[in-house]
């Protein structure tokens, strides 16, 4: 989904498939000069979005908006920071596309990876920790929350959120299948103790089927700890096809609206999924 200043932009399609774009309530609705930062926002659905996007910016250049900042809390392909031989370097390509439409800058929300940040042109990554804090203070009030990070990257990017709220965590060492890459379990490190009887929190910055946090949970429960929750940056729809949610081991997922579409969940899921919108407002959502 692209906005225009919070404006969306009406895109149809003629009859072969090409897109017809109406910006109508764009120029209606508000008054910045020339001169001024135009936010164009991309709440990533698809890779046709990127011709879309290409659209937007040669159609504002052309009217006289040169100076334009691309808000893109979700990253295509930023998983793709390390690539075999036999397989596009596609993050790159990517970074390539969006550097040739040149930014003012480009906002980004929790970015997979520094290769992601590095080959972006004046990228401004931000940090989850806004989101974390708002939902920490909703279960803090009892002493009784520990926090989980299901490997040891989600432990150094997110432990000292850990430090700061001076709160107990523990980390996981996921179990592959080194053939297929599937995960087969997950083994817990840390201070186990000071699990039994907690509440957890598991956070990370993607989910797609939600094999890790599935397995994440298992492993916690073995340790006696009371409800588990979930805050993932970037939350696949594709979790709606894996186990996590149907186990009913995850009281709760929080998630941002970078790319998970809630009218896109079955009816049975939907009190399970909290969002957090781009605009720093916290909402859950009937």
């Amino acid at each position: 989904m692209l906005t225009i200043e919070n404006q969306p932009v009406k895109i149809t399609k003629f009859p072969d498939g090409t897109s017809k774009f109406t910006c109508e309530s764009f120029l209606k609705a508000i008054s910045i000069a020339k001169t001024d930062t135009i936010v164009v926002k991309w709440l990533y659905d698809d890779d046709s979005e990127l011709f879309q996007l290409q659209c937007i910016v040669d159609w504002l250049r052309s009217n006289g908006y040169n100076n334009i900042a691309l808000h893109l809390p979700y990253v295509p392909n930023a998983r793709m920071d390390r690539v075999p031989n036999n397989e596009m370097f596609t993050l790159k390509s990517f970074a390539n596309f969006i550097n040739s439409m040149n930014f003012t800058y480009v906002k980004t929300l929790d970015i997979h990876s520094n290769v992601g940040a590095a080959l972006i042109d004046r990228i401004y990554n931000d940090s989850p920790e806004y989101y974390i804090y708002t939902i920490l203070q909703d279960h803090l009030s009892d002493g009784n929350l520990v926090l989980f990070f299901p490997d040891e990257g989600a432990m150094k990017r997110y432990s000292p959120i850990a430090n700061r709220f001076h709160l107990p965590y523990g980390f996981g060492m996921k179990c592959r299948d080194w053939q297929t890459g599937i995960i087969k379990g997950l083994d817990i490190l840390g201070n186990t103790e000071s699990l039994t009887g907690k509440d957890v929190l598991i956070i990370d910055d993607i989910c797609s089927r939600g094999g890790t946090f599935y397995y994440s949970a298992q492993a916690l429960k073995k340790y006696n700890v009371n409800n588990i929750y979930l805050y993932v940056s970037h939350l696949e729809n594709a979790v709606h096809e894996g186990q996590m949610i149907d186990s009913g081991l995850i009281k709760t997922v929080y998630t941002t609206d970078s790319i998970y579409r809630k009218d896109q969940a079955p009816d049975n899921h939907k009190d399970k999924i909290v969002i957090v919108d781009s605009f720093m407002q916290y909402q859950q959502e009937s």
